[in-house]
């Protein structure tokens, strides 16, 4: 149905408030950290500007602590996604299959997802505790512990540890799509694999999995773009640290921006993340296409 004149110039009048007021919030900001990714900014006394080109580009691509921040994010992305998608998917599984214990997971493996990050983060901070934390007590209660480990504070287990918490907390989204997935699943396939003699976990891999694979790439997509700007439980949870062991590419540009005050490199280094994020999609959105034609 085509519109006349006056009702779509009626209907351009009512949304251009709306219009207006997004393109100053986020069409300015995104344009005005653009410019600036190309200047050196300095604070001397007042707020100084030098065009240098993409000198704050190859600079970060060449620092090595940009470049472990990349490494960190990659790792973190890729653990916690690929986890979260096989635990979901188990327990989707195991909600959708209705036995007596689907009523009460279905309650609540929806409460780490409703938790506000930092408030997740703080929880988990106190559990992870060394004197009081509750994760320790149970740890060396049972006897696999002799004494406490301070699990945010080592090298080797401050990533792991602020893994299990980002697991925790978006697995239940995960587990949400794929039981709409299954849900939506058509009949027919599982009764004829049946007729071949199929069951079990044959049926899991030869028919369930080949007809969710759109909706798996697309909580791919969703999971991934949202575990590589990783930042609230970082912040919350240790800081980056340590020796830079938890520092993800987003917590780096905070820093730049907010406690050394380089609001040009910050500005490029965000702009770094958001290529590889589009980049990531891309391939993922293109694989999806060929997949359904």
């Amino acid at each position: 149905m085509k519109l006349s004149r006056p009702t779509a110039a009626i209907g351009f009048l009512m949304i251009a408030p709306a219009a207006v007021v997004m393109l100053g919030t986020l069409g300015y900001p995104i344009v005005n950290s653009f410019i600036m990714s190309f200047q050196q900014i300095s604070q001397a006394g007042y707020w100084k500007t030098q065009f240098i080109g993409v000198t704050n580009y190859l600079h970060l691509l060449g620092e090595p602590r940009f470049q472990n921040a990349l490494r960190v994010t990659a790792i973190y992305t890729v653990v916690a996604v690929g986890c979260e998608m096989v635990l979901g998917f188990a327990v989707a599984l195991a909600v959708f299959a209705e036995t007596r214990w689907s009523r009460l997971m279905r309650s609540l493996y929806i409460v780490p997802m409703v938790m506000a990050p930092v408030a997740a983060g703080l929880l988990w901070r106190y559990m992870y505790q060394p004197t009081f934390g509750v994760i320790d007590q149970a740890l060396m209660g049972t006897g696999i512990l002799s004494k406490p480990v301070i699990f945010l504070g080592v090298v080797g287990s401050a990533l792991p540890s602020l893994l299990v918490v980002e697991i925790w907390q978006a697995t239940p989204f995960v587990i949400i799509v794929f039981v709409a997935g299954l849900s939506a699943l058509p009949q027919e396939p599982y009764d004829a694999a049946l007729v071949d003699g199929a069951s079990g976990w044959k049926l899991i891999r030869y028919v369930t999995l080949p007809m969710l694979r759109p909706i798996i790439l697309i909580i791919v997509i969703i999971r991934s773009m949202d575990a590589f700007r990783a930042f609230d439980l970082v912040y919350v949870m240790t800081r980056g640290g340590p020796a830079s062991s938890t520092e993800t590419a987003t917590y780096y540009t905070w820093i730049s921006a907010f406690r050394e005050f380089d609001l040009g490199k910050s500005s490029a280094a965000a702009y770094i993340i958001t290529l590889v994020v589009l980049l990531m999609s891309i391939a993922l959105i293109s694989s999806i296409r060929s997949e359904q034609q």
